[in-house]
């Protein structure tokens, strides 16, 4: 296994959000997490990035305790986009984005070059003749391109994104996911948040939740037992449709 989080718990101003949570993340893999607002979907990503220490259980990668690791070694197995991005409005996009290759800076080398890491990025998140643009002049959905594409120049075997969807278009939210299937290809391990889980069935994601209480499951593909589960963990009614032998499911209001 590439990663592998071991009987994690985590409680936050008395309020538990992971109980004894284990799970392994392979290589070439991708893995969705889904679950409500305030379940602690932002939490669990920055416990596997060590940003936030629990009070039980360890996260290991390639069999080494992240606990025995520095800084700059983390920073070459790990890239990261946070939910708000931190920069300066009056920064030129590549100038943001470039920082992504601070931790290849010292010996080792990064495994390909910046320029080329630099044309990936431009290429599936379509960034031509904007690099040179401050960040003040940029929509939504430009910044957020630009900052996928941070993580991107960082080049890491895990690449983590908490709610990288958001503010892209529906095109925009494909090529992502080209993106994401180009660096599985690659052998890297994807793991993101997300809301809008239909996007992570249509390409056979791997599904984890996390509910409210701390529980942390794995969705499977038995019709009936995913509705019941998304109702318990969302408190509403779920109808599907089938596409292709696909299943995907939308919350809906009952009739009065």
């Amino acid at each position: 296994m590439a990663l592998e989080v071991k009987n994690i718990t985590f409680s936050y101003n008395g309020g538990l959000l992971l109980e004894d949570a284990s799970v392994a993340f392979e290589k070439s893999q991708i893995y969705a997490i889904i679950g409500p607002n305030g379940a602690g979907k932002t939490t669990f990503l920055k416990i596997v990035l060590s940003l936030l220490k629990p009070q039980s259980g360890d996260v290991f990668y390639e069999g080494k305790n992240l606990k025995s690791l520095t800084y700059l070694q983390k920073a070459k197995i790990f890239s990261y986009l946070p939910q708000m991005p931190v920069y300066s409005q009056e920064d030129k996009l590549w100038e943001v984005v470039k920082r992504g290759d601070y931790p290849h800076r010292r010996i080792p080398p990064p495994p390909r070059s910046l320029s080329l890491r630099k044309e990936i990025a431009e290429l599936y998140l379509e960034l031509k003749n904007m690099w040179e643009r401050k960040m003040s002049t940029l929509s939504g959905g430009e910044i957020q391109r630009g900052v996928i594409a941070r993580v991107v120049i960082q080049d890491t075997p895990v690449m983590v994104f908490d709610e990288p969807l958001n503010h892209l278009d529906l095109s925009h939210r494909l090529k992502l996911f080209e993106l994401f299937q180009k660096m599985k290809n690659e052998g890297k391990t994807i793991i993101y948040a997300v809301h809008d889980f239909n996007i992570s069935l249509e390409y056979n994601h791997k599904i984890f939740l996390i509910q409210k209480g701390g529980a942390l499951k794995q969705l499977n593909n038995r019709e009936e037992e995913v509705k019941e589960i998304l109702k318990e963990t969302y408190g509403v009614d779920f109808k599907t449709a089938k596409t292709d032998d696909k299943y995907y499911y939308f919350p809906f209001k009952r009739k009065e």
